[in-house]
Order: C-alpha cells, then structure tokens, then sequence
C-alpha cells in the first residue's frame, strides 16, 4: 500500500470514516463515497473543492480533482501540520508534563528546594477537556476574536487552570505539601514567537495565552461588571 497525503486524509478523519485508502483505490474508483456525501451535501452548493493527493516516495500525483485551478487556501493550510502530528503521533497520544524536585522532601512534606516544570507543548493543559475526554469550543473561540480583533467571543466551559490544578494534586499526592524554594517553568523546548496579532506561542501554554474579559453592561448610568479569567494572582 502506498502511502499518501494531502487535504484528502484530514477530509476522511474528520468524516469519521475508519477504513484505509489505498493510493491504486484512488486511482481506480476515485473517491470513497463517504467524502462525495461530503462535497455534494447541499451545505456546500456554493464550494469550489480542490484535491490533489500524491505518492510521498515516489511524488506521483495518485487523485486530483481541479487541480489545475488557482485557489486561495488561507486557513486550510494548518490541515497539513495536522496530517503530520496524526502520522507521527498517532490519534491515541497524549501529552505529558512531568514535574520534578530539585531538593529533599522533609516528614512534613516540605521540600527544602524547587519544583520544575518541564513544559512539553502540550496545547491546552486541560484547559479545554469536557468530561468525555473531548476538546471543547466555540463557534466563535477566544482565539479567533483576539486574532481577528472581533469581541464577541463565546467562551467555553471548562475551567481554563483544570490541568494546573491537576498537576498541584498530582504533587500534593506525591507528599510535597510546602516548597521553600521556587516553582520553575522549563520552556526551553522551541523558542517562543509572537504572532501579528501579538499571542505568544510557547511551549506552555495556559487558556491560549489569552486573558478573557467578561464585560456585563448595567442599568443606564450604572457600573458594567466586569471580571476575568483564569482567576490567578499571576495576572
């Protein structure tokens, strides 16, 4: 079976349709009805659809479809950073951040140095994880408000600190009540770059690297309420 990329494996995973393609099936029967379904749905009767998906050894185009007119692929093109953390990290796989200590845990669970952190990219640090274990959003996200300089933003329910409150049991558990010195984040894992609309991306990342405004208009006259998350001294 040859192995193949392009829009067309982002299409099949996100149709839910678990069977493998093969490249000579491509090029045989065309597409599997499961994406035709897709592209005929009346949803998209307006839609130009463009497919091109090639052999990666040998470069040999296996299915095109408009191939030859002129797109404009704006945000489809984050399908293929995608295709490749799925290839090569598979649907299953899960982040980890350890901890460690640096220094002797006492009997009453102090420790007499510093706990490290090693961020290790993982995007949403529990912040965004429902209670089936899914990813939680919004028709129109945070991130796309902040990005798009739009503020009507619906936030998500998920409490945006649950994975550092998570990692605070996880320690509480291990016997570390009390650290006498300082909690350290280890961010050297890639280096930190600012997009254009000036959120950080770094290899920890905590609600988006955004802070959230809650801003609730009043009576004429009177004070708007307003609060913010996450609720942390840090801000």
């Amino acid at each position: 079976m040859r192995r193949v990329t392009g829009i067309l494996l982002v299409m099949i995973l996100a149709a839910g349709l678990v069977s493998v393609i093969s490249g000579s099936s491509l090029a045989e029967k065309g597409l599997p009805e499961g994406i035709l379904n897709i592209i005929k749905d009346p949803l998209y009767k307006g839609s130009s659809w463009g497919i091109l998906v090639k052999d990666l050894e040998s470069g040999e185009v296996v299915y095109q479809l408009n191939m030859e007119k002129l797109f404009v692929p704006a945000s489809t093109t984050k399908l293929f950073t995608l295709s490749a953390g799925l290839d090569t990290f598979g649907p299953d796989y899960r982040f980890q951040t350890p901890i460690y200590r640096w220094g002797k845990v006492d009997s009453q669970g102090t420790l007499d140095g510093d706990l490290v952190l090693v961020a290790s990219g993982d995007l949403t640090m529990g912040g965004r994880t429902t209670p089936d274990g899914r990813i939680a959003y919004t028709n129109m996200d945070h991130t796309d408000a902040a990005m798009n300089g739009i503020f009507e933003a619906i936030l998500t329910k998920p409490d945006p600190l649950a994975g550092l409150n998570e990692l605070a049991r996880q320690v509480a558990t291990s016997g570390i009540k009390y650290v006498k010195g300082d909690v350290i984040i280890d961010n050297r894992l890639f280096q930190i770059i600012t997009s254009p609309a000036g959120i950080a991306r770094t290899p920890m990342v905590i609600n988006d690297n955004i802070i959230d405004f809650i801003i609730t208009p009043a009576k004429l006259g009177e004070k708007a309420s307003v609060d913010y998350r996450p609720r942390t001294i840090a801000y």
